[in-house]
């Protein structure tokens, strides 16, 4: 607040004073106004083929249509040009070099931390580690013990079929939770690494853009 009503107190009177921002507060007409070709002055209506020259230096009042080449044979070009260039070098010198470490460091950071909280989440999820552990075990602890004394052939492979169905069962439902698994990690991954290489890409993707289309409608 006071840096801003610093700023206000010395500018303001600058402003007031030197500021003008009407063409006729110096001499000028809107641009399109009508003239009146009377109103050149009769020793300079014979100015030759350089008008140029003489408007730059103030010697006649008409009004002359510049080309580029022309406007830049004049010193109010250069001066209107690098006023209007100052702000934008002063401001770009200043923002430019942490714009530059934002977008090419803090938020590709910031992209790939994001990228391992889901990745982490996903795992968390699928619990990976616990399936491959018990990838063959039997489905919900589902068992049949063997008889401890003698020797049944019925009730050994009434025993052995219940035990190898109960584990062919977490096996199926454990493969499929690992595979559904693994996809959303592996579309997790295309889908962050997409995003990451188009956030870095994407300076050089607008400018060529940028240029392509000047050149096109130019």
């Amino acid at each position: 607040m006071i840096l801003g009503a610093t700023v206000w107190i010395l500018l303001l009177p600058l402003l007031l004073v030197l500021f003008r921002d009407r063409p006729e507060d110096v001499g000028q007409k809107p641009d399109g106004f009508p003239w009146d070709p009377r109103s050149v002055p009769a020793r300079r209506k014979d100015l030759g083929p350089e008008p140029v020259k003489a408007v730059a230096a103030g010697e006649i009042g008409v009004e002359v249509a510049f080309d580029l080449a022309a406007a830049m044979r004049t010193r109010t070009y250069w001066i209107m040009a690098g006023a209007t260039a100052a702000w934008s070098m002063i401001f770009t010198g200043i923002t430019l070099p942490e714009f530059v470490r934002w977008y090419f460091w803090e938020q590709p950071s910031r992209i790939l931390r994001v990228y391992f909280a889901y990745l982490r989440a996903f795992v968390e999820i699928f619990s990976f580690i616990f399936l491959v552990r018990t990838l063959i075990s039997p489905w919900r602890q589902i068992t049949d013990p063997y008889p401890a004394r003698g020797f049944n052939l019925s009730q050994f492979s009434q025993t052995l079929t219940l035990n190898i169905v109960s584990r062919t069962i977490g096996l199926i439902f454990r493969s499929v939770t690992l595979f559904f698994g693994l996809a959303a990690v592996v579309a997790l991954t295309i889908c962050f690494g997409f995003f990451y290489m188009a956030w870095l890409s994407f300076p050089v993707v607008f400018w060529v853009g940028l240029t392509y289309i000047f050149s096109a409608a130019f």
